[in-house]
């Protein structure tokens, strides 16, 4: 967070130093959500490949984002709000406090897997099929 409270940081690291200070290569911020649903995950992973595609020198597969701290400071603390602003059920719910990095990172193009299907309809069914294989 901003020291003014107005923002949410994320730190971008070189890959493998995450939690390192000295190895931070850049920080990208979006102001503070009153509501975390899906439009909130849609805005980190374009902002995570924006700052990576916005300075040449980076890419997604030389640099990583801090997703234990996300996972801790953001998403476990309102986990219950995800679920009644967004309708999710509890298995859904928990896709999305502990496994919504998988489909942010393939936003960005930093997955391994080969896979044709558009990533907004994936994007959609991450949030919406209980019995999904991602």
């Amino acid at each position: 967070m901003s020291n003014d409270g107005t923002c949410l940081r994320f730190p971008i690291f070189c890959m493998g130093c995450c939690g390192e200070d000295e190895w931070v290569v850049d920080v990208a911020e979006i102001p503070v959500p009153t509501v975390i649903e899906k439009l909130f995950f849609e805005k980190v992973a374009q902002l995570i490949q924006y700052t990576c595609d916005c300075n040449p020198e980076y890419s997604v597969e030389a640099f990583n984002w801090d997703w234990a701290s996300f996972h801790k400071n953001i998403l476990l603390p309102n986990r219950m709000h995800i679920q009644l602003v967004m309708q999710l059920s509890d298995t859904i719910t928990d896709r999305v406090v502990y496994s919504i990095h998988f489909l942010l990172n393939e936003w960005n193009g930093d997955d391994d897997e080969e896979n044709d299907e558009d990533i907004n309809d994936r994007f959609e069914k991450f949030f919406s099929v209980e019995d999904l294989d991602f």
